[in-house]
């Protein structure tokens, strides 16, 4: 594995992970939009 592919692969997990989080915040705000 060469030190780009790493950092490739860093990159994409970081981007995995902040969709994650933007999905549970959007979850969230949804579900307390619907229990008004």
């Amino acid at each position: 594995m060469t030190s780009s592919d790493w950092i490739k692969s860093i990159k994409g997990s970081k981007q995995q992970l902040l969709l994650e989080i933007i999905l549970q915040k959007m979850d969230v705000l949804l579900h307390d939009e619907l229990c008004k």
